[in-house]
């Protein structure tokens, strides 16, 4: 039994979780240049590397000194080859400068090695183990875990599976049906429109004003204005 236990202790050491958006705070509105750093060792039997990063809005990856990626744009997914970067048998370091243009910002990025016998494995994950300061700064800290990844976690989605808020990346992500939503007994929740994401990105505020029209606002700073249906009528927002 306790050989057995040992084993199962052993073996959940090697699962890694999902990946995890980061940030400078939890309050990721803030601090629009932020630097990630992490430490971590390669076998000396992997044969091949893939370094995988998204940004909202975009950033740059260095790996052990040297350039490898950049990433424009959050709904793309950045993904290069790093087998030739990678030092097997020796420790590791991984830098990258995001960056933010506004509304809430995260990084996520996700490293995985081919081992010789063909076994492929997450090597590294971005999590709360990762360190972050402001870009041009040495005052390194713990990153802020900002939203966990998947389906549903956070605006992001699955950006770096290429589906960026749960839908396609092609696609305007579908937003949660009205029968999910839990309400005070009296209240109502109707579905009035389905923010085209690759269109109008995250709206990130919602307000009213003096004629009762809806007013949003999406990360990159564009203002939405917006007359609502009475209740009851079906027609669509204008």
């Amino acid at each position: 039994m306790r050989s057995f236990l040992l084993t199962l202790i052993l073996a959940a050491t090697t699962l890694h979780a999902a990946p995890q958006w980061l940030w400078l705070t939890k309050d990721a509105t803030k601090d629009n240049s932020v630097s990630f750093r992490h430490s971590f060792d390669v076998p000396a039997n992997a044969h091949f590397a893939t370094l995988e990063v998204t940004c909202d809005n975009g950033a740059d990856a260095i790996l052990n000194g040297k350039k490898v990626l950049t990433n424009p744009d959050w709904q793309e997914p950045t993904k290069v080859d790093i087998s030739k970067d990678i030092k097997r048998g020796e420790k590791n370091e991984i830098i990258i400068h995001a960056r933010n243009k506004g509304g809430i910002a995260a990084m996520i990025a996700r490293l995985k090695i081919k081992l010789a016998n063909g076994t492929e494995k997450v090597l590294v994950e971005t999590n709360g183990t990762w360190q972050a300061t402001v870009t041009g700064k040495e005052e390194w800290k713990p990153a802020a875990v900002v939203s966990n990844y998947g389906k549903g976690q956070g605006p992001w989605g699955l950006a770096l599976d290429g589906k960026p808020g749960g839908g396609k990346s092609n696609e305007s992500a579908e937003s949660v049906a009205a029968s999910e939503i839990t309400v005070p007994k009296g209240f109502k929740v109707e579905k009035l429109y389905n923010v085209p994401k690759d269109k109008e990105g995250s709206w990130v505020a919602l307000t009213v004003d003096s004629k009762g029209r809806l007013i949003a606002c999406d990360q990159y700073g564009s203002i939405y204005r917006m007359s609502v249906p009475a209740i009851g009528r079906t027609e669509n927002l204008k």
